[in-house]
């Protein structure tokens, strides 16, 4: 399908909206029926895509928040480490090999807590945009 096409296409459907406004009557309608199937298209994108990926960003940034010395994470890059300290927006990360590496706090995807009576796991995912 070409460019061409798709812009016969729009212009169809611009020219079978504008028949529907106008009844065959000769009554036409409100200037803001147009508005509202676009109108509710926004609002389904907000409550599915925006409004899950903002709170999902917000736990993650808490969970970091809250992360210590000796918590087990993985970054975006797939590598799995133990936070041996913490600085003000980075972590030294400390991997099986013990090699240490300086993390962004950002690009932790999740925190993976161990202690005696319970094991937790705080997980997030991150979508890529």
């Amino acid at each position: 399908m070409t460019t061409f096409d798709i812009l016969q296409q729009t212009f169809d459907y611009v020219g079978i909206i504008a028949q529907a406004v106008n009844s065959p009557t000769g009554q036409t309608q409100p200037w803001w029926t147009p508005l509202v199937l676009p109108i509710i298209f926004v609002g389904v994108i907000y409550f599915v895509i925006i409004r899950p990926q903002s709170l999902q960003r917000k736990e993650l940034e808490k969970i970091v928040e809250e992360t210590k010395i000796g918590d087990k994470v993985e970054t975006t890059g797939g590598i799995v480490g133990i936070i041996t300290n913490v600085r003000d927006k980075t972590f030294i990360v400390k991997t099986a090999d013990q090699t240490k590496f300086e993390l962004l706090k950002g690009h932790v995807t999740r925190v993976i807590r161990d202690s005696k009576e319970t094991r937790e796991v705080k997980e997030v995912a991150v979508s890529k945009v």
